[in-house]
């Protein structure tokens, strides 16, 4: 039963982070901008979360609440949606390659988050930033036990943020435009419609939810959280492809990632000895693969059957229409 208990509540961490980063993906190249620095955004967005959190424990080691929970989970958004704001500025200001500035944001990340946390302010020896562990726990009750604590606070903002943006762009006006921006921006700036601000508009949407995947992260390793996100922002782009840039079926594919990815977590646990023995212990580092092993087996099979939207990756040129 403990096992089973475990299984399900890390498979629903890893299921909402990888289905926020999917969803983060989906604003961004539904609009035209390819993103591969979801990565990076979701990085720095823990890095905020953890910053935050650090700043509220110094101030009170003892104090922790739903609101404050809310309060961190925003100031990774606005984090995350700095980066995403370098991206916009690269690609739709500058009209640089899109992969090239995925991968600059990604490297700028790695930079960024070492010298957060080596810094005088910080001062760790460990190189992660600590904080109480009682503020990264986002669970409604902290006294909870077993399968009732996947209905957290982190879940119910999950779901808020799923239906949200379904809802944008599948049953408003809005997005329908903002999904047309992504297959063919001339005819839209044809009807007088503002292509530049709905790119703007996604890859800020963009780069908020990749920062609040990267806080979830952040939240579920605490103190140990150094920066690294472990390439969560990669496997959700390969699960924006698999669902075919759709946020209902992104849901399904992120949670079955999640299983997925605890299988391979599961490699450096007690639970891997006891199940396999000690001597499995030795192809631990194979298991962990897993994840991504079938992230490249899935592309592979799904990548001609998913196109995406027509226009992404191509910089918009109002003068070329």
């Amino acid at each position: 039963m403990q096992f089973f208990s475990n299984f399900s509540n890390e498979v629903v961490i890893y299921g909402m982070i990888l289905t926020l980063a999917a969803i983060s993906g989906i604003f961004s190249e539904r609009s035209g901008t390819v993103n591969i620095g979801i990565e990076a955004m979701m990085s720095f967005g823990g890095i905020g979360y953890a910053l935050a959190a650090y700043i509220v424990y110094k101030i009170d080691p003892n104090f922790s609440n739903g609101i404050i929970q809310l309060i961190l989970f925003g100031v990774a958004m606005l984090f995350g949606l700095l980066f995403g704001l370098l991206h916009g500025f690269a690609t739709i200001k500058l009209k640089a390659d899109h992969t090239i500035s995925g991968v600059a944001l990604n490297l700028l990340a790695v930079a960024a988050a070492t010298i957060v946390v080596n810094s005088s302010f910080i001062n760790s020896p460990t190189r992660t930033i600590p904080y109480n562990p009682q503020i990264n726990e986002a669970y409604i009750s902290a006294q909870w036990n077993g399968l009732e604590k996947i209905f957290s606070l982190s879940l119910l903002v999950f779901i808020i943020v799923v239906i949200a943006s379904w809802v944008m762009l599948n049953k408003s006006s809005w997005g329908l435009r903002f999904k047309a921006v992504g297959e063919n921006p001339q005819a839209v700036d044809v009807v007088g419609v503002n292509v530049y601000k709905i790119k703007w508009q996604g890859i800020m949407l963009s780069g908020a939810i990749a920062g609040l995947a990267g806080a979830l992260f952040a939240n579920k390793l605490g103190s140990a959280y150094n920066g690294n996100v472990q390439g969560l922002g990669f496997l959700g782009i390969a699960v924006m492809i698999m669902a075919h840039w759709n946020i209902g079926i992104s849901v399904l594919t992120g949670f079955i990632f999640g299983v997925f990815q605890y299988a391979g977590t599961l490699a450096t646990g007690s639970a891997f000895q006891e199940l396999f023995g000690q001597e499995a212990t030795k192809y631990s580092d194979l298991v962990r693969t897993i994840p991504y092993v079938l992230t490249l087996v899935f592309l592979i099979s799904f990548s001609k059957l998913s196109p995406g939207p027509a226009a992404a990756g191509i910089n918009y040129d109002k003068s070329a229409r």
